[in-house]
């Protein structure tokens, strides 16, 4: 096992701002955080978007400045379109699946050969474009399957691209801190008010307390 901490002791510029962040985040629904608990582990995901089952966590620096309207994701905003995804899957959960709970993972805790990243930029041209998956390019499956190593991030982040991390094993859940509050988005979007960015209310809210929710300010307003 080649721990993310091995690479950064023999690197010394590994897991800087240039390279692997020092923390990813998951977020999770309390219902799941609690079967964590009795589990001990953040289990891999079912399958998403052409790729493997994986734990799916994003850089909370990049998601602020990246994770934003772009002209390849068409008319949208992709921030409101995430947060849509995740309105519905807890509309669609049972009762008691509501509420919001964010995991702060250290990288230097996991396996590098076992971390991967893709950009969401491409994801979502892709989705936009209604385009066959099986159309695109080899190499481009590939990225989007996640296969593209993590300690190639920095080549998307040069490019200002939003990032996605994905994670290919069980993550032990006592590598994993808890922060912040748990939230119900449903409650907080009625709560946000007109004119109001509902991702930058619900992760204001989410991290209340937290080193992390200075991030929160550099989202607009709207």
């Amino acid at each position: 096992m080649n721990t993310i901490n091995q690479l950064q002791q023999n690197n010394p510029g590994f897991g800087n701002s240039r390279k692997i962040p020092r923390y990813i985040y998951h977020m999770t629904s309390k219902a799941n955080y609690e079967s964590m608990l009795n589990d001990g582990f953040i289990k891999l995901g079912e399958s998403k978007l052409h790729i493997d089952k994986g734990i799916y966590a994003f850089d909370l620096c990049n998601f602020f400045k990246r994770w934003k309207k772009d002209k390849d994701w068409g008319y949208d905003d992709l921030q409101r379109a995430i947060l849509r995804h995740i309105v519905r899957w807890f509309q669609s959960a049972s009762s008691g699946k509501g509420d919001l709970v964010i995991l702060k993972i250290p990288t230097s805790k996991l396996d590098s050969d076992k971390l991967f990243v893709r950009s969401m930029n491409r994801l979502f041209k892709f989705e936009e474009s209604q385009e066959s998956f099986n159309e695109l390019s080899f190499s481009l499956q590939k990225h989007l399957r996640g296969c593209t190593p993590a300690k190639e991030a920095p080549l998307y982040k040069r490019r200002k691209e939003a990032i996605e991390f994905i994670y290919k094993d069980n993550i032990p859940l006592e590598n994993v801190q808890r922060i912040g509050n748990i939230v119900n988005i449903a409650s907080l979007r009625k709560n946000a008010g007109f004119g109001v960015n509902p991702v930058k209310f619900i992760m204001q809210s989410l991290l209340e307390g937290t080193p992390e929710s200075k991030g929160a300010e550099l989202l607009k307003s709207f």
